[in-house]
């Protein structure tokens, strides 16, 4: 009855509309900002829409069912602006029900498009899961334009302060997450074994990449340090459904995740780039309540 008891508490809570509206706010303005002015994902699908790319037409996933012609027809110009346009007006919670959905789907065909080709970036799939996950909620939060309408138009429900959704939404997100990287640990553990950490694999992925940076090589002469970078990697990918257990060990387990691909970034430059994953972590990140923490330490340390 106990165990019964902790999981209906573990789904049911409420969680602070405040924290999902920050949430949303830095992930979809810099989802906007990434796809706009550091990753140009639309030219990369638009050179693909061409019946003379319908001879390696294999279809993937969730576009398995679809065909060469279905695809290409639904192409259309402006449509990278609109899911720009999309991110932003969710970043500002205004009409989020539908503007959540159509960022989702846009994003879906457009990032999803090249993949039915060959063309694989790995750095753009863990965004539109979130859009997606970020949809579920219908709610904009607290802090949103549509909160302000209906506040103001009085036969509307103004947006709750805490909700059961909010909570939801959370436990799905880091459920993602957490799969995403305990994948890659046990992939590379799979195929690989304990010679992925302990022999030259990390300094041989590090030389051979053409953008790789200074500290990078750097790092590749020394193999105690890249069997270090590669322990840290596969130890904080492997073990990241332990940040479902508890605060500290999402803390641990998620930021290490984190600092894992600022670190590639740093190391492998281009190559290693996974910038929209690194803000994709912000919606992990319970920002009000974490203010109001510190906030609050830093009034008792004053007394």
């Amino acid at each position: 009855m106990n165990i019964y008891n902790s999981i209906n508490t573990y789904f049911e809570k409420e969680k602070s509309s405040l924290d999902f509206s920050l949430q949303r706010i830095v992930f979809y303005f810099s989802m906007a900002y990434i796809y706009t002015y550091v990753r140009g994902i639309f030219g990369v699908a638009e050179g693909f829409v061409t019946k003379e790319n319908s001879a390696v037409w294999k279809p993937v996933g969730i576009f398995t069912p679809l065909s060469h012609e279905f695809i290409t027809g639904i192409f259309f110009d402006g449509m990278n602006e609109l899911f720009i346009l999309s991110l932003i007006f969710c970043g500002f919670g205004l009409g989020f029900r539908f503007f959540s959905w159509l960022a989702f789907f846009l994003g879906l065909y457009i990032m999803g498009l090249p993949l039915n080709f060959g063309k694989v970036h790995h750095s753009n799939h863990l965004p539109v899961v979130v859009m997606g996950i970020m949809a579920l909620s219908n709610l904009s939060g607290y802090i949103s334009v549509d909160n302000i309408l209906k506040n103001k138009l009085k036969f509307l429900k103004p947006e709750p302060k805490s909700h059961t959704v909010f909570n939801l939404i959370s436990i799905f997100l880091l459920l993602h997450f957490s799969l995403v990287y305990f994948a890659s640990g046990f992939q590379k553990l799979r195929h690989s074994g304990l010679e992925w950490i302990f022999s030259e694999n990390l300094q041989t992925i590090i030389l051979t990449r053409p953008s790789v940076t200074e500290l990078g090589l750097f790092i590749s002469n020394f193999y105690w340090l890249a069997v270090l970078l590669a322990f840290f990697t596969v130890l904080f990918e492997f073990f990241a459904p332990l940040s479902m257990l508890d605060k500290r060990l999402k803390f641990i387990f998620m930021g290490g995740c984190c600092m894992m691909h600022v670190g590639a970034k740093m190391i492998l430059g281009a190559h290693g780039d996974f910038t929209p994953y690194v803000f994709c972590f912000s919606v992990l990140v319970p920002w009000f309540s974490l203010w109001e923490s510190i906030n609050l330490k830093g009034k008792l340390l004053k007394r």
